[in-house]
């Protein structure tokens, strides 16, 4: 009995090990399902590889070979391994936590291989203080050795790996060998619990995400819609309405600027001269405003296809036919121009359509420089422009987002500091966050400044249909946060909408537009049939359509207007907890009418159009 209990005593101190790692993770990953919505079996899985890690880094230990080598070196080596590992799991769990929270997405090796090169251009640390900063890592590595050095003696004594003879258990040799048999069948134990039920979890398992490109699609498009988009071109093209004449070509330009809200620019009434160039456009009567303007949703990857393919939130998976591949059907030259690494952030590159002629973004160039606008001017100098062949191009700017380079000279509001540390509590104020998107605000505007000079003498601007909008809004300090994601409230839905048409068009006065509507808009200008899963309609013509819809990972919802009152409604994916606001009203979305007894009329009628517009696939009402 007593050497029972001394041999069960041995097998303590690497149960407590395994117990530290264990909760390190489960600490991590509980606070990832609470802010990302993941579910239980990908995060019972990373644990089962945690502990497999684990299993692996003790078996050596096990081996006759090992007891050879002097006790200290031993020990030491034991100690070196096992915090180190450790330590590596820390350092993945505070940056997996630190995407989620700022970009809405876990990291990725090329992610990371492509962002941490900008850390100096976005973090506004000097040299000495990121030196200090350094220190807190190795310091945490050094603990951690330190702790398992320490313990070195009871993990090699429970291990067998200790030499002379352990009197109340066994020889060294026999109870090594007993701890390796029952590791090696923990480890066989594990194996068959991961090989056959991998292809369920590892999308959303963290350590796999990490070799992925699209593993932040979870929290930023429906539900089942994963890897390399492929739609069916052909079957697509065969549907399209059939053209009774050739189409009217002519140059197609768009241009997104990423985070870019309409209510804080000059040219939308801002009390702020930020947008010089293209107020002075709309004051010539080159550029037609549109107002009451949204996003379909508040992220990048759905912003950008939602536009591109017409298509609402729920409409996503599978995504109707990008605009770019429609147009090359008709003849189109098509072009990528983007800054911003498209290419490993979720993937984008592989969603924007499979029949593009020419594609740039900011991965091809050096990583210090992938978010900074200033990489497009020489892109656009240097474009072979087809007299032949009509051009759709695609620009996009990065120099609203918190991670865009910022130019000196266009500091015009201060205190300021680099926009990415507003996502890091109490890094900046929110006066401080809203002066740096003002000043990146000028800076997209004269980069757009740059594209429209380069592209009238280039001889591509005349006769061009350009349209200016944004992916999604950015929080300045509203709903107490900062950046984007999330609900989508105003400050991230309302996106301005310019479109810049010296061709003789008419645009009529919207009651509410989205970005749904920017690819069919383009059609419409070259005399093209419009697909009939598209869920936008043209600007050009008017329309009695009052619905539209905005949603998230976390709600979907709708604005609506009613003569001169405009409501949004938005409702839980997983609690069904229900939002109505009046919008136009002071701090309209600090009082939620869905509380009110008195607003159960509207909420009955907001809940059947939303019930309503989640059953289109395309040809809306009203159209």
């Amino acid at each position: 009995m007593t050497r029972l209990v001394a041999c069960l005593r041995s097998f303590i101190p690497p149960v407590m090990v395994a117990a530290v790692w264990l909760g390190q993770g489960i600490l991590a990953l509980g606070y990832l399902m609470h802010v990302g919505g993941v579910n239980k079996r990908p995060m019972v899985m990373h644990l089962v590889i945690v502990l497999a890690t684990l299993i692996l880094c003790l078996v050596p230990f096990t081996f006759q070979a090992v007891h050879r080598l002097p006790g200290t070196v031993r020990r030491v080596t034991l100690a070196v391994i096992l915090g180190t590992v450790q330590f590596a799991f820390l350092c993945f769990y505070m940056l997996d936590i630190g995407c989620i929270q700022l970009m809405g997405t876990p990291p990725t090796i090329a992610w990371i291989v492509n962002y941490v090169p900008q850390l100096g251009a976005l973090l506004p640390f000097s040299r000495h203080q990121l030196a200090f900063i350094e220190c807190i890592p190795v310091s945490i590595w050094l603990i951690a050795v330190w702790v398992y050095y320490r313990a070195g003696d009871a993990l090699q004594t429970s291990l067998g790996s200790v030499t002379g003879e352990i009197t109340t258990c066994n020889c060294s040799a026999r109870n090594g060998a007993r701890t390796r048999m029952g590791m090696m069948l923990a480890l066989a134990l594990l194996a068959g619990i991961y090989i056959p039920t991998r292809a369920i979890w590892a999308e959303r398992e963290p350590i796999h995400q990490l070799w992925g490109t699209n593993s932040g699609l979870s929290q930023m498009v429906p539900e089942g819609m994963r890897g390399v988009w492929k739609p069916e071109t052909n079957r697509y093209l065969a549907n399209l309405p059939v053209n009774q004449s050739p189409v009217t070509p002519r140059n197609l330009i768009l241009i997104t600027v990423d985070a870019l809200r309409s209510d804080q620019m000059g040219i939308y009434g801002a009390n702020v001269d930020d947008t010089p160039f293209l107020s002075s456009l709309y004051r010539a009567g080159k550029l037609k405003r549109i107002y009451s303007a949204y996003s379909v949703c508040s992220y990048s990857f759905c912003g950008l296809l939602g536009t591109l393919s017409s298509s609402y939130w729920h409409q996503l998976n599978p995504a109707s036919l990008p605009l770019s591949d429609v147009l090359s059907h008709y003849g189109y030259q098509t072009r990528f121009l983007l800054s911003g690494d498209h290419s490993h952030f979720l993937g984008l590159r592989n969603f924007y359509g499979s029949a593009i002629d020419e594609y740039r973004d900011g991965s091809t160039v050096d990583a210090k420089l992938s978010n900074d606008d200033s990489i497009l001017m020489p892109w656009l100098k240097n474009v072979a422009w087809s007299s032949k062949r009509p051009t759709f191009t695609e620009i996009h700017l990065m120099s609203v987002h918190y991670l865009g380079i910022r130019e000196a000279q266009f500091g015009r509001w201060q205190p300021t500091k680099p926009a990415a540390t507003g996502l890091i509590p109490k890094m900046q104020t929110a006066e401080m966050y809203r002066n740096n998107y003002l000043n990146g605000i000028l800076q997209a505007d004269d980069k757009i400044r740059q594209i429209f000079q380069i592209l009238k003498d280039k001889g591509v601007l005349d006769g061009a249909l350009v349209i200016i909008t944004a992916d999604h809004g950015e929080n300045l300090g509203d709903h107490g946060g900062m950046g984007h994601g999330g609900e989508p409230y105003e400050s991230v839905a309302r996106i301005p909408m310019l479109i810049y048409d010296q061709d003789g068009s008419t645009y009529p006065e919207q009651q509410i537009t989205s970005q749904v509507d920017i690819a069919p808009t383009f059609l419409q200008a070259i005399g093209a049939p419009i697909p009939g899963d598209w869920a936008g309609i043209p600007l050009q013509l008017e329309t009695k359509r009052s619905v539209i819809s905005v949603a998230s990972f976390e709600v979907s919802g709708i604005v609506a207007q009613f003569g001169t009152e405009r409501y949004k409604y938005l409702i839980g994916r997983r609690d069904g907890i229900e939002e109505l606001y009046e919008l136009g009203t002071p701090n309209a979305e600090e009082m939620n009418l869905a509380r009110l007894p008195s607003a159960y009329p509207i909420l009955e009628k907001m809940r059947a159009l939303h019930l309503n517009i989640l059953r289109q696939r395309g040809s809306v009402p009203g159209r």
